[in-house]
Order: C-alpha cells, then structure tokens, then sequence
C-alpha cells in the first residue's frame, strides 16, 4: 500500500470480525459464531471429516492437515471436496456421479 490512510477504511466496524468460535472437537476449525460452528456439525465436510468421525480418530484429520501444510496445502482443499461429496451422498441421498459432476465441473 503506497498511502496507509487507504487502510482507514478498514477500521470501520462493517469490517470488524467477531469472536471466533473454535471447533469443540478440536479439529482447528475456526467459525464466525456458534450458528455457524453449529451447522457445520451437521452438514458438510466438517460433519464427514470431523465432527461424525469417533474421538480417537479426530486427530487423523489433524496429522493430515499438518501434512499438508508440509508439502502440499491443496491436498486440504481435496480432501474438503471428497468430504463433501460423502456428505451429500451419504446424508442428503445425493447420487454419488451427480455429487461428483457438481464439483468436477471447475476441473475442466
């Protein structure tokens, strides 16, 4: 930024962020508030990668991510979209090639 008073605008309180909210499994996901934290416990990848999966298996979710960060941080993203799909599939009866070609259409 060539001007810091171009930053000003970002004191204003439309762009302040709230308290996070932490996943109660310990997972290290980070939520804008407890509806949010909330609904990812029931849908999504968060339900498939965390929160339906048993505590002493949690922390494979965590040993993944580290991994990632390490070498390749796009394999976390991956993982999320299989997660997803899982979710559709097994909790919303979604047909698994359609819960596929919802998101392999980006990978053209």
């Amino acid at each position: 930024v060539d001007d810091p008073r171009d930053l000003a605008e970002l004191d204003a309180p439309e762009w302040t962020v709230g308290q996070r909210v932490l996943c109660e499994d310990g997972c290290g996901a980070v939520f804008c508030c407890d509806a949010c934290a909330a609904s990812s416990r029931q849908e999504g990848w968060h339900r498939v990668l965390c929160s339906d999966l048993p505590p002493e298996k949690r922390q494979l979710w965590a040993m993944f991510k580290r991994h990632a960060v390490r070498h390749h941080e796009l394999f976390i993203l991956a993982a999320q979209v299989v997660g997803e799909i899982v979710c559709l599939v097994r909790h919303y009866g979604a047909d698994l090639w359609e819960a596929m070609a919802f998101f392999t259409r980006f990978a053209k």
